[in-house]
């Protein structure tokens, strides 16, 4: 479990709907960063870095994003780490209006 605000690969791959290998081809490919490591000397994430690296992926294969906040019901189970990372994934993720107008 990430400490600190920080995020699990497993807790991104979650918010991201992603496998755990996705996020692991990600940080291969340079599309994310580690921002700390456990204490297992495992990856740690930021929230706005997971949230980065989602969108970067998505619009990169042609995909519009689709992390949406986590619905209250499914949230109970989840961490407030998690939870808040998937505000933040939602919130700079390109809303389908704005890529509309831009094609």
């Amino acid at each position: 479990m990430a400490t600190d605000g920080m995020l699990s690969t497993r807790e991104v791959a979650d918010l991201c709907r992603v496998t755990t290998a996705a996020v692991r081809q990600w940080r291969r490919r340079g599309h994310i960063t580690a921002d700390g490591l456990d204490e297992r000397g495992r990856p740690l994430y930021r929230q706005l870095t997971a949230a980065r690296a989602e969108a970067k992926t998505r619009s990169k294969a042609g995909r519009l994003v689709s992390v949406a906040p986590i619905p209250a019901a499914a949230a109970a189970g989840t961490s407030p780490a998690a939870q808040a990372a998937a505000v933040a994934i939602a919130a700079a993720a390109p809303s389908r209006a704005r890529t509309a107008e831009a094609a």
